[in-house]
């Protein structure tokens, strides 16, 4: 029975520090998310920003057609259009791990969800402030218009 109550217990304080941290740090990721893609000239509204666990990595969901999605991989020197789906060709890198985006895609044919990369702490993901992001994917649901951009801080 003790060791019900201490799992319980670990339980509740692992999920209570998700909570905490998301809403410490969601903030700030709304704000360096919409800085770097500011400079595509596409207006963009997140409907909701959250950090992954009590990991580096955040998303932001908006809506997006495809023509907006394209522009801002374009002003940022991103590869893709890859599709999400399992037919995808070899060359394709592999996307992020447990990535939140594409754990969001609602769409039911993944051959409708298209992704774009960039990695490699490039100088086009490090804001005013100097915070600086290892990687950024930008997922599309072309159907529903569904769009979510994931980002990674890097350390130090």
């Amino acid at each position: 029975m003790k060791s019900m109550v201490c799992l319980a217990a670990l339980a509740f304080v692992g999920a209570s520090c998700n909570v905490l941290w998301d809403a410490a740090t969601r903030g700030s990721l709304r704000e360096d998310t919409a800085e770097i893609l500011a400079g595509a000239d596409v207006p963009v509204t997140f409907s909701a920003c959250h950090m992954h666990g009590t990991t580096r990595t955040g998303y932001c969901l908006f809506r997006a057609d495809r023509r907006q999605v394209e522009t801002m991989a374009a002003s940022l020197g991103m590869d893709g259009p890859y599709l999400v789906g399992t037919g995808q060709a070899p060359d394709v890198p592999p996307l992020p791990p447990d990535s939140p985006c594409l754990a969001q895609t609602p769409s039911s044919a993944p051959d409708e969800v298209l992704a774009y990369l960039i990695e490699g702490r490039p100088s086009v993901l490090r804001t005013d402030d100097g915070s600086q992001f290892e990687y950024m994917l930008i997922t599309l649901d072309v159907s529903s218009s569904s769009a979510c951009v994931e980002v990674s801080y890097s350390y130090g």
